[in-house]
């Protein structure tokens, strides 16, 4: 159907990236908000890797510094990466605060109005020597 390694085929896996863009954007489909943005910055990766293959495909390739351009391009794809890791310990790091703040409202509230048997949690079991 199309030629492998043509212009056409490189225009077609644009407009696939383009479209998967579009649908992930109007969709939003993860729970985690980070999700939905990591896969964002990934489906614009693609489309950039497919755009500078479109350039490289077409005439003037003699004007692209082709080593240069690698560089960009792999830093762009570890930019993706290193921001996941990045967003990652913070989202823990926010989690774990949140944590420490409720832990901490709740002792407050413990030791102020005084823990009843039922909220401590803790229950005495009978002894069976003590039965005198």
């Amino acid at each position: 159907m199309i030629k492998p390694g043509t212009t056409t085929q490189i225009s077609a896996g644009l407009l696939v990236a383009v479209v998967c863009i579009m649908v992930q954007a109007r969709c939003w489909p993860y729970k985690n908000e980070r999700d939905n943005y990591s896969a964002a910055l990934a489906n614009f990766e693609v489309f950039l890797v497919m755009m500078t293959a479109l350039l490289l495909q077409g005439e003037g390739r003699e004007e692209f510094d082709e080593e240069n351009l690698g560089y960009v391009l792999i830093t762009v794809n570890l930019m993706t990466v290193v921001l996941f890791v990045v967003w990652t310990a913070v989202q823990v790091f926010m989690e774990r605060s949140e944590d420490e703040v409720n832990l901490k409202g709740s002792l407050k509230g413990s030791l102020k109005g005084g823990l009843k048997k039922e909220e401590s949690g803790l229950e005495m079991q009978s002894n069976p020597m003590n039965k005198a």
